[in-house]
C-alpha cells in the first residue's frame, strides 16, 4: 500500500504530463524577476503530512513553497473567476451543496433561539 495517496488535479492518464506542466508553469515564473508589489499574508490549514511532504520536497529542489503555493493560485484562479465546461458544472454543484448546508445550519440555529427564547 503506498504510504501517501495524491488526488490526481486531472484524470489519471494526463495527471502526471497535467502536473508536470503547471510545475514547469511555476518554475518559469519563479525565474522571472517580479517588479515590488504589495502582498497579502494568506493563512490557510493542511494536513501536517501533506504540508511536510510539500516543505520537504519543496527544499529537496531549493525552492519556496510560498512561491510554488502563490503561484500555483494565479494559475488556477482564471478557471475560478471563468469556469467552461465540466468544470463550471462541477464548481456550481459544489455552490449548490454549500448554500444548501449554510440554509440548513441557519435554520437549526434560529430553531435553537427560538427554543432558548421559550425556555427562559
Amino acid at each position: 500500500m503506498p504510504k501517501h495517496r495524491a488526488l490526481p488535479l486531472f484524470d489519471q492518464e494526463d495527471a502526471i504530463s497535467a502536473e508536470e506542466l503547471l510545475l514547469r508553469r511555476i518554475l518559469l515564473a519563479i525565474e522571472q524577476p517580479q517588479p515590488k508589489r504589495p502582498l497579502q499574508c494568506v493563512t490557510y490549514k493542511m494536513p501536517l503530512p501533506h504540508y511536510l511532504r510539500m516543505k520537504e520536497a519543496a527544499q529537496r529542489w531549493k525552492l519556496s513553497y510560498s512561491d510554488l503555493l502563490r503561484i500555483a493560485m494565479f494559475y488556477l484562479t482564471p478557471a475560478l473567476e471563468a469556469p467552461s465546461g465540466e468544470l463550471r458544472a462541477l464548481l456550481e454543484t459544489h455552490r449548490s451543496s454549500e448554500l444548501q448546508k449554510q440554509s440548513e445550519r441557519s435554520l437549526k440555529r434560529s430553531l435553537s433561539l427560538r427554543k432558548a427564547k421559550l425556555a427562559s
